[in-house]
């Protein structure tokens, strides 16, 4: 199987340092490169030279510019016999199964393409392919651990993946799925997304992927926090981009404060405690 690098785009051309940054990324993945080419923004014959890497069996990774993400999409479907649909608020494959955070993964006969949207000056969005054994996770909401397993378990064994399930907190599981070559993870993912429809989210770092929706429907966020202690609020101020979507958090844990700070009503501390959801809508209604 040929392992195969396309950069797409004038400024990934000719930013030298951003380009071995990418290099140094992809190679942590793939065990071998075979080839790197490199295709202008307008150049057309990016269009022929997929069509030849994607008759045999490939391993592609294809690093895109802003302007040159929806051009290789399009060219993609066209080779593969396909739509390109809008998710996310991106123009991709309606075949692209894994989605997460400018990152997609579509499989077309016995070749795996994985199409990147780059930005200089900012961390490459994970790379969703590699060589041998792959993970992904999946996080399933509003779904009892039984449940998830009877449903899940025989769907795993027809794709010939792994999973390992994890109850975070009451109503949602995080899922790891493994495979190997012979396994089909996108289109497990694929399965599950149609069997459980909007409960499930592929994205391995769920922080971020929230704060990638909530900025793309321009939604803001904000905490009042008790026993969580500010934990909520370093969960997303740990990730990149947090500042265009988070506002702040206020750490109440004395009723002091939360009556101070947050004017969370007497009658309700004192008559249904602290640790109350009556107490928890009036935190929330005066942050």
């Amino acid at each position: 199987m040929k392992r195969d690098v396309i950069f797409v785009g004038n400024r990934l051309i000719l930013n030298e340092a951003y380009e071995r940054y990418i290099l140094r990324s992809i190679k942590n993945r793939l065990a071998s490169i075979d080839s790197i080419n490199y295709f202008e923004e307008s150049d057309k014959g990016l269009f022929l030279h997929l069509e030849g890497l994607l008759k045999n069996e490939s391993k592609l990774i294809i690093v895109t510019t802003k302007s040159t993400f929806t051009i290789v999409g399009k060219l993609l479907s066209t080779v593969t016999a396909d739509n390109q649909i809008l998710k996310e608020q991106m123009l991709i494959p309606s075949r692209a199964s894994i989605l997460e955070n400018g990152s997609y993964l579509l499989t077309h006969n016995s070749s795996e393409i994985n199409v990147i949207l780059a930005t200089e000056g900012k961390e490459l969005p994970p790379i969703l392919i590699d060589d041998e054994s792959r993970l992904a996770t999946i996080h399933l909401f509003n779904e009892e651990l039984l449940s998830a397993q009877t449903l899940l378990e025989p769907l795993a064994q027809n794709f010939d993946v792994k999973l390992e399930f994890s109850e975070l907190v009451e109503g949602w599981l995080k899922i790891r799925i493994h495979t190997r070559k012979h396994g089909n993870l996108s289109q497990f993912i694929a399965s599950a997304r149609g069997l459980m429809h909007h409960k499930v989210i592929a994205a391995t770092n769920i922080a971020a992927f929230i704060i990638e929706r909530l900025g793309t429907h321009h939604k803001k966020l904000s905490f009042a926090e008790s026993c969580s202690g500010g934990s909520l609020a370093h969960f997303f101020t740990s990730q990149s981009g947090a500042s265009n979507v988070f506002e702040g958090s206020l750490i109440t844990y004395s009723n002091t404060l939360k009556a101070n700070w947050l004017a969370v009503d007497d009658y309700a501390l004192e008559h249904h405690g602290a640790v109350s959801a009556e107490v928890v809508v009036e935190m929330s209604e005066g942050a």
